[in-house]
């Protein structure tokens, strides 16, 4: 079955008071661990999909936008522009006058695509084909999720998870399990975020992590078939998604003045104010680490929820458990 994206814009923040609230918060302190989002040396590559379904009765209103703010982040982070897919619709392109896109386009046009079910998983193979010792991935997909009917009984209720495409084809967490998952090699990375209706267990990782109980959750522990199926090749994935998986999520002004969908929103603004607290450093990218990530996640989201308890944590998934869970858990 699928469902309708409710678009309404229901917080009253005021931006400009969280925006200047964020910039006081004071950086994480205390020991780095050895996990980083990004790895020192080898090529880094990201995928980086929104779509608005723009002239359907399913039109969004801001997963254009947290791809082009996720995209710029990127490449101010070092990722060359020949290195990022940008999947979006071509009409936001058209409206949005973004010199960064247009420029991109000119140069790499194979490197801007719209956001069909055929592009997406080309674009996954382009992301996958290269497997150089620590190279580091980027995903992310902004839009409609969505549960259809489980195919291959690997779910306990019986549904699928799936994101939408453009075309309105479904791609499910079996298919990105099996696409993006399961060939990625020990010294890889991968890091997703995914803002859509029902994504909380959409890449069918091992791992969950509770925010309240700083703890983690096995979502296999008692099957220990997945457990090998649903498994990397040792490389690592982490996933932010935006609601368990009997949820829905909407299109909010969170941190900017335009709609964003809050799991990305959340975890753009943690990512922006890490480097920009280590611009200093050469390589800042290398210097991000999850641990580090998530204490600017919660410190992000403290401030939003001030003003609105209603908005939640980002739903973190993995395929490794941290071994230290307090304070540095990863």
């Amino acid at each position: 079955h699928t469902h309708t994206h409710t678009c309404a814009i229901t917080l009253s923040l005021n931006t400009m008071h969280a925006q200047a609230c964020i910039h006081t918060l004071v950086a994480p302190t205390g020991r780095f661990v050895t996990h980083p989002l990004w790895a020192d040396h080898g090529t880094v590559h990201a995928v980086v999909i929104g779509v608005n379904y723009v002239g359907t009765e399913q039109e969004l209103k801001g997963c254009c936008n947290d791809a082009q703010n996720l995209t710029f982040l990127l490449h101010n982070a070092k990722f060359h522009r020949s290195n990022i897919r940008v999947l979006v619709d071509g009409e936001h392109i058209k409206r949005s006058n973004d010199r960064w896109l247009e420029r991109t386009f000119a140069k790499y046009p194979n490197n801007i695509m719209e956001p069909t079910r055929s592009n997406i998983l080309a674009a996954i193979e382009w992301l996958m084909t290269d497997n150089t010792p620590n190279t580091s991935l980027f995903f992310s997909f902004s839009g409609h999720g969505m549960q259809v009917v489980d195919q291959d009984g690997d779910e306990a209720d019986g549904l699928d998870e799936a994101l939408l495409s453009k075309d309105m084809r479904t791609i499910t967490d079996d298919e990105l399990n099996r696409l993006l998952v399961s060939r990625l090699e020990d010294t890889q990375t991968l890091f997703t975020i995914v803002d859509a209706c029902h994504s909380g267990t959409v890449l069918d990782l091992r791992y969950q992590f509770q925010h309240a109980s700083r703890s983690w959750t096995d979502l296999f522990a008692d099957r220990p078939t997945l457990q090998a199926s649903k498994a990397s090749k040792g490389g690592r994935v982490y996933c932010f998604s935006s609601c368990p998986d009997n949820e829905e999520t909407v299109d909010e002004r969170v941190l900017l003045r335009h709609p964003t969908g809050i799991a990305a929103s959340l975890v753009l603004a943690a990512m922006k104010t890490a480097f920009e607290s280590r611009r200093h450093q050469a390589r800042a990218r290398d210097r991000l680490t999850l641990d580090v990530l998530l204490r600017y996640i919660w410190q992000h989201h403290a401030v939003i929820q001030s003003l609105n308890p209603a908005v939640p944590l980002p739903i973190f998934s993995s395929t490794h458990r941290g071994a230290h869970l307090d304070p540095c858990f990863l």
